[in-house]
């Protein structure tokens, strides 16, 4: 939490910083999936991590959590794409989230971007 409230004050202070959308972005990466991996569970496994004082799992209002998390980073990926449209890393962020969800179209549009913006020498 503490880099969603780094990210939201940086905001505050410039609320056109490309940068903090893209960290905001990639906070909501990574929340998605972590919480994925407790739908891949198997029941006994769930059923373990309660006995453990993890807590009861609600499957349907994960999936819901995960959606949300993943919607979340689009919108912030595409903020920062917004206010910079010329910063190739902001494209290599958003295709790589895309294609860590299987979204190949929207992972090879970003990367042909990349590629159009900085022909030279980017990754």
């Amino acid at each position: 939490m503490v880099a969603r409230e780094f990210y939201g004050k940086a905001l505050k202070i410039n609320p056109n910083c490309a940068e903090a959308y893209r960290g905001l972005g990639e906070i909501a990466r990574v929340q998605a999936e972590e919480m994925s991996i407790y739908s891949t569970m198997s029941d006994a496994q769930v059923f373990g991590m309660a006995m453990l004082g993890g807590g009861t799992i609600n499957r349907s209002e994960l999936k819901k959590a995960v959606e949300q998390a993943n919607s979340e980073a689009v919108v912030f990926y595409n903020k920062a794409i917004e206010l910079d449209p010329e910063n190739a890393e902001l494209y290599y962020s958003r295709a790589n989230f895309f294609e860590s969800r299987e979204m190949y179209n929207f992972a090879i549009e970003d990367y042909g971007k990349i590629l159009a913006l900085d022909e030279k020498d980017f990754y």
